[in-house]
């Protein structure tokens, strides 16, 4: 008997989460100790910035999606390994042949350990 394939919400419910995750203000403190910097940081007084030295900063975060986020990070955190690190790359947008390439496994087999990951994650969530 042929199980049905789970549905992209909880794809979407990742990818949310990725990119809540991503738009995270990173300041001294949040970054680790190996990419912090002894240097403070540069205050800048104009708007005269040469090009690629700033970062746009997207919207923040709401309270919600943050806390969604943390929901979505929980019921990862229950799943094995290869699962987590399957799911979590596919909602951070990791392409099929990056991931082929970094398991040695084929898209087929990879397609179908992330539907079981996506069903058990579904059975995290509820």
């Amino acid at each position: 008997m042929k199980q049905p394939v789970p549905s992209m919400q909880s794809m979407q419910l990742l990818r949310q989460a990725a990119r809540t995750l991503a738009a995270l203000p990173a300041d001294a403190f949040t970054k680790p100790a190996a990419v912090r910097s002894v240097w403070p940081e540069m205050i800048r007084g104009s708007y005269i910035v040469i090009t690629g030295t700033r970062k746009n900063a997207g919207p923040r975060p709401t309270p919600r999606q943050i806390d969604e986020m943390d929901n979505v990070l929980a019921c990862l955190a229950g799943l094995d390994e290869t699962a987590r690190r399957l799911l979590w790359a596919r909602a951070c947008g990791v392409q099929w042949r990056k991931l082929e390439q970094m398991t040695g496994r084929s898209r087929t087999s990879l397609n179908r350990d992330l539907h079981a990951a996506l069903r058990a994650f579904q059975n995290n969530l509820a």
